[in-house]
């Protein structure tokens, strides 16, 4: 590599590291605020409300944002960036339509039976899960365009702004769990506006759409469409994996084990997830763009190369965290949450090491991800969300906390193990394809 490509990766690496550390430390302040305002049961009643968000994330808006973020690199490289961005704009449209639909059967059918508790903070949730989705797509497309700074922009000043707004529309109305979400959408719109506009200055978006054929848009509307389907067929079975562990306790506990649940999570599964999402983030795209459209072996077996070493640093991260977690576990939790919660703490290294893991997983997916297979996916993601389903609810029923946080780990264990068996078997199959000597002859280039 040249010293520009070293300099202009390293500035990269710098502007994601600032933007993820500044994420972590916005959730884990936000986490310290709303535990001083909501007691466990408010906070169990958010975090099940939150599972409404996750549910459009994975299904609708996480999925396009793959696709975005995969594709991004070839339009540009192909000069048809404006009618990726128009295809990608339907089918945005064409999602939050039918979210909309069925948010309005759902919300008639709660106040039909009087459930107006769960009407309010699902509206909330609904209208938190759009704006956020909307958000989280144009993340994608900074993040391939590799705009580092305003990708670190947006995520620091949307995990800052959530909570703080929370806090605020909690002293006005009320320290209720709706109050919390009502200020998580209005945070959200505010990050949304300041997407908009770094995205309209942008010299993909100013592009030129008259001379833009309308075959060329549907042909990226079924690219796009194509790749990102397998991940929303999934969606649904990683959204019931993650959402079962709150819904289990609610189910064989209380509500407010499920907010002592929801403050563990968040201070131990979530930011080791972040932590790896650096990586992620910081390579991800450079490996899209090293892999092309998947067919060429030297270009896939240079991306295969930087997925091993992805996978050693988030090996490194989650070991480091893991020994801070089992020594600090209880001054942890009595400087990131409020006292009535310190109980959890001797829990925290087992859910650090459950997302370190999964984050293993996740990291040795980019590898199928930049063969543009998506659909190979899909077998290990549904085994194991099914397979989390059934440890969440047999560690809510036998054990409670301590049974769903044991369910967290075997569950990204199982993960992990299917991710290798699928990631080896097709090295494997393209080395006896295309010859390490033949398939590495040319150096690695970003």
């Amino acid at each position: 590599m040249t010293k520009a490509k070293i300099s202009r990766l390293g500035w990269e690496g710098f502007w994601v590291s600032l933007g993820q550390a500044m994420a972590v430390m916005g959730a884990v302040v936000g986490v310290r605020l709303l535990t001083e305002f909501l007691d466990p049961i408010a906070y169990g009643e958010l975090a099940l409300g939150m599972t409404v968000a996750t549910l459009v994330q994975q299904i609708a808006f996480g999925p396009l944002g793959q696709g975005a973020m995969r594709w991004y690199a070839h339009a540009k490289g192909t000069e048809s960036l404006g009618a990726y961005l128009r295809a990608l704009l339907h089918l945005v449209v064409v999602s939050t339509g039918l979210i909309l639909g069925a948010s309005l059967i759902t919300s008639l059918a709660l106040a039909t039976t009087g459930r107006t508790q769960w009407l309010r903070i699902g509206l909330g949730a609904t209208g938190f899960a759009v704006v956020s989705g909307g958000n989280a797509i144009l993340d994608s497309i900074q993040a391939a365009a590799r705009k580092r700074t305003v990708v670190a922009w947006h995520q620091s000043f949307s995990t800052w702004s959530r909570f703080l707004l929370a806090v605020v529309v909690i002293l006005v109305l009320g320290s209720t769990s709706t109050a919390a979400m009502w200020g998580y959408t209005l945070a959200s719109l505010m990050v949304l506006g300041s997407q908009l506009w770094f995205l309209c200055r942008t010299t993909a978006f100013r592009e030129k759409s008259k001379g833009m054929a309308s075959a060329d848009i549907e042909r990226w509307q079924r690219q796009l469409w194509q790749y990102s389907w397998p991940f929303a067929t999934w969606g649904i079975f990683s959204w019931a994996q993650q959402a079962s562990d709150r819904w289990a306790l609610q189910a064989f506990a209380s509500t407010r084990d499920v907010g002592y649940y929801a403050v563990l999570f968040q201070i131990g599964y979530y930011p080791v997830m972040l932590l790896s999402g650096i990586l992620v983030q910081w390579m991800g795209p450079i490996l899209f763009e090293c892999a092309g459209d998947g067919s060429d072996p030297d270009r896939m077996a240079r991306a295969g190369s930087m997925n091993r070493f992805l996978l050693v640093l988030t090996a490194g991260i989650t070991l480091f965290a893991l020994s801070i977690a089992w020594g600090l576990h209880n001054q942890i939790f009595r400087l990131l949450a409020a006292a009535e919660y310190g109980e959890m703490s001797p829990y925290l290294p087992w859910m650090v090491l459950g997302g370190g893991i999964f984050a293993l997983g996740q990291t040795m997916s980019l590898q199928l991800m930049a063969e543009a297979d998506s659909r190979s996916l899909m077998v290990p993601k549904l085994v194991t969300g099914l397979c989390g389903i059934g440890t969440n609810v047999i560690g809510a029923a036998l054990y409670g906390i301590a049974g769903v946080v044991g369910a967290n780990v075997i569950t990204a264990l199982i993960y992990l193990l299917l991710m290798s068996v699928l990631v080896n078997g097709r090295m494997r199959a393209l080395g006896q394809r295309f010859p390490k000597h033949e398939a590495g002859r040319k150096n690695a280039t970003l």
